[in-house]
C-alpha cells in the first residue's frame, strides 16, 4: 500500500541519517585519540 511505502521510505532515509551519524561519531574518536596520543 501506499501507507506503507511512505514508512519505508522514511525508514531508508532514517537509516542514512543514522549511519551519516556514527560515520560522524567515529570520525570524532579518532580525532580525540590522535589528541590524546599527541
Amino acid at each position: 500500500t501506499f501507507e506503507l511505502e511512505n514508512q519505508k521510505e522514511t525508514l531508508l532515509k532514517e537509516r542514512r541519517n543514522l549511519s551519516d551519524l556514527e560515520n560522524d561519531l567515529s570520525y570524532q574518536q579518532q580525532q580525540l585519540a590522535r589528541e590524546v596520543n599527541a
